[in-house]
């Protein structure tokens, strides 16, 4: 295809630029041209196949708008010296030097440009309204490619605070998005600037009062704290007020790291060794594993090293001068990459970073943590990356969510991540609007109304999940009748009506039922191994399913963890909790709510059957020397609450899960364990509590030949006499209830050695040669 004279006046400015050094070429053509112009960089760019760098660091930002004029093209000619040669044979002339000197100047002193450049934009028509807050602070709204000029007064403010740089520039891979969703500002903070902690926070709360009302904070880093020190900032006003926090990294943890003393150390330093020094340190702490080897592969030094198969190994051969001249073109590209860090070190002073680190770190972490609490009822979400070697990001993503509240506070870890996590991997504006969307069906969402039955499907797969434990220790269950009597079965347990379902088994003939709630309260086992058989076995045995109270964590289908661990992009995917609503949770699908005595009390008043178990997560992870004993708090609070409605308790008992392992180590000795002691102490404090004397550290257990498991339902106690609020009369039935379970254990304990296939070998044997469980013994409450 012959060269159009416009393709040959563009290719004219690259040449001519080429040979000035310009970085940047400005172009205003009509819309024909441009379209002829993109063809022809789309044309040019096959020049360049020799040249890996040139297409990805090539970008034509006006090929979504055939329609525009006055548009810039950022182009770094330094990329495309390779097709002069071609060029020339084209016998393409140049322009004058006056000229293009001209076109330079008039790209330096645009002040678009140096804003799009200081935030990395794709273009300066990307820049829209500047407005300058302070002297040397500025506050700049993105503009979206995708609808250009088209009014935005419908969508929400988002308003991004910078990290310690004050550049704005690191939200680079995520500008785009946010601005086709939000409308997005960025704040920028000079070098020169020297605000103090509190009048940045003054100066947005300013912003959000005039300019952005229920703007969403968006902050990384430094910014996470100003936006935390925004949101915490008094007197409180409802139009300073942001209507979400996201923070990424927040540097709210800074004052548990020893920055401050690298810190001065490095700014102390002549003018010669600070840049250095301080790119060193950002080398060390910033990149994480998978952005360093996505840099060496761009630069070409995974190419060259054994094993990788890289094209540059290959082309090499065995040409040892080709192998030289490939190496040093990799170590230059290193050495650049380097410089780019420095580049960070260089807008930052060492006057400028000493006093940023000590009066907006140092002073903003003062100002906020002592703030931090439950009050705060603004919806927080934290973006942690797990391998940040800056600060403890990971660490900090959960103290934030036990300081504010699970239910205000969600948590975000991503996996193989570090301080910097805006990278590609991450796509932050999906994140957000999954998050918001859970935060709007949390807040009304109800646990206990809203609740819907389980499908015949997600029943069928929790079988198959409950079959091999129930295959392995062949569970017994026996029931209490309001005479004293132990039957086999759950039939005299009082329930509420049974679910009116085709889908759901009936009861049998002779099952106490009532028109009021019922509350089953017991022991919980180690490592609550049989929670799942109780659901089971009241949903086959009864048609009812109980709405089991669980921690908050353990509610959201996690064990040990505060927040969600999720990567993208091969990042790898780990156990999560998060503040929202989980719906593939196998808690909360058959029905367990977090303990609360809000919730408590709901169930209650829908007449619907409860399961709490008061020891909680003590009991779950007991220690040495407490098999089968009752860890029950003090006082015990379902007591009024069951009062309150005349509903009936039925305390009952479970042994079988300590005799079936033998515990190694409990999580006393996991603490007190060199190394791994602190590393467990560090991330389980954070985690949020429904007592003050859990710990969440699972002890260590080497499983066993299982027992038999047991579960003993004793006599109702009904609660119509009890008046909920007389404190003396509930304690009172609390510890009735509670010695009611110590005394069903011990029955239990006594009656299982009754039983000849208590132990897994007799029972293995009797399923082997009769191909069916193992059957109960008569002999077991014989006399009751």
């Amino acid at each position: 295809m012959p060269l159009t004279p416009s393709k040959l006046w563009l290719l004219r400015c690259l040449l001519v630029g080429t040979l000035l050094g310009a970085s940047t070429v400005k172009v205003s053509t009509n819309p024909t041209v441009h379209h002829n112009i993109r063809g022809f960089l789309r044309r040019y760019q096959g020049l360049s196949r020799s040249q890996p760098g040139f297409h990805r660091r090539f970008q034509d930002p006006t090929s979504r708008h055939p329609n525009s004029h006055l548009s810039p093209f950022p182009l770094n000619l330094r990329d495309v010296a390779h097709i002069r040669p071609r060029a020339e044979k084209a016998g393409a002339a140049s322009f004058t030097l006056s000229t293009m000197r001209s076109l330079k100047n008039e790209r330096l002193f645009d002040a678009r440009w140096q804003r799009s450049k200081l935030l990395r934009l794709e273009s300066p028509r990307l820049v829209g309204e500047v407005i300058e807050v302070a002297p040397g602070i500025q506050l700049t709204n993105i503009l979206s490619e995708d609808d250009f000029g088209a009014q935005k007064e419908d969508r929400q403010p988002i308003l991004y605070l910078p990290g310690i740089d004050g550049s704005g520039g690191t939200l680079r891979f995520q500008q785009a998005d946010l601005a086709r969703k939000y409308d997005l500002w960025v704040l920028s903070i000079s070098p020169d600037d020297r605000s103090s902690f509190v009048s940045l926070v003054s100066h947005v709360r300013s912003i959000l009062s005039s300019r952005l009302p229920s703007a969403i904070l968006l902050g990384e880093s430094f910014g996470g704290l100003l936006a935390l020190g925004t949101a915490l900032a008094s007197p409180p006003d409802p139009s300073s007020t942001p209507s979400h926090l996201v923070l990424i990294n927040p540097a709210s943890s800074y004052d548990r790291t020893p920055w401050k003393s690298i810190g001065n150390t490095i700014t102390s330093l002549p003018d010669a060794l600070y840049a250095p020094a301080g790119a060193a340190a950002l080398v060390a702490t910033v990149p994480d594993l998978w952005q360093v080897e996505k840099y060496l592969e761009n630069v070409g030094i995974l190419s060259l090293l054994p094993g990788r198969g890289g094209e540059g190994a290959k082309g090499t051969g065995g040409n040892g001068v080709l192998s030289v001249l490939e190496g040093l073109k990799a170590a230059q590209g290193l050495s650049g990459g380097l410089e780019l860090l420095g580049q960070v070190v260089k807008t930052l002073p060492p006057g400028t970073l000493k006093w940023r680190l000590n009066e907006w770190l140092e002073k903003g972490c003062e100002f906020v943590n002592p703030k931090l609490n439950r009050s705060m009822n603004i919806p927080t979400f934290v973006i942690a990356g797990a391998s940040d070697r800056m600060i403890p990001s990971e660490e900090e993503a959960a103290r934030l969510q036990r300081q504010l509240g699970i239910s205000t506070c969600a948590t975000l870890v991503l996996a193989d991540t570090g301080h910097a996590a805006q990278d590609s991997r991450l796509n932050l504006t999906r994140e957000i609007d999954m998050w918001m969307r859970k935060s709007e069906l949390k807040r009304t969402y109800n646990p206990v109304t809203n609740f819907t039955l389980p499908s015949k499907d997600a029943r069928a797969n929790a079988t198959r999940w409950t079959k091999t434990v129930r295959d392995a220790v062949a569970p017994m269950f026996y029931s209490t009748d309001t005479k004293g009597k132990v039957i086999p079965g759950l039939s005299a347990v009082p329930l509420p009506t049974h679910i009116p379902s085709e889908d759901y088994p009936k009861p049998p003939a002779n099952a106490v039922h009532q028109g009021k709630a019922s509350l089953l309260v017991g022991n919980h086992q180690l490592y609550g191994a049989d929670l799942g058989l109780i659901i089971e076995e009241f949903l086959n045995d009864r048609g009812v399913l109980l709405r089991g109270l669980a921690h908050p964590l353990v509610a959201r289908g996690v064990a040990a963890g505060a927040g969600v661990v999720r990567g993208g992009g091969g990042r790898g995917m780990t156990a999560a909790g998060e503040g929202g609503i989980e719906t593939d949770n196998l808690f909360t699908t058959f029905g367990a709510v977090p303990v609360s005595g809000r919730n408590l009390d709901a169930l209650m008043a829908t007449k619907q059957a409860a399961l709490l178990f008061p020891g909680g997560v003590r009991e779950v992870y007991h220690k040495k020397g407490e098999d089968y004993k009752v860890l029950w708090p003090e006082r015990g609070e379902f007591v009024r609450a069951a009062a309150k409605h005349n509903a009936t308790i039925i305390p009952f008992a479970a042994v079988g899960v300590a005799d079936s392992v033998v515990m190694v180590a409990d999580s006393t000795d996991i603490l007190n364990a060199p190394g791994i002691g602190d590393l467990v102490r560090r991330r389980t404090e954070l985690l949020p509590k429904v007592r003050g004397n859990e710990t969440f550290v699972m002890p260590l257990s080497v499983p066993t030949f299982p027992t038999r498991f047991y579960f003993l339902f004793r006599k109702p106690i009904g609660t119509e006499d009890i008046d909920y609020k007389d404190k003396k009369a509930c304690q009172a039935l609390y510890n009735q209830v509670r010695s009611e379970v110590e005394k069903g254990i011990e029955d239990l304990l006594y009656e299982r050695n009754k039983d000849p296939f208590k132990d897994f070998a007799p029972r293995a044997l009797y399923t082997a040669l009769n191909n069916k469980t193992a059957p109960r013994a008569e002999a077991m409450f014989s006399r009751s």
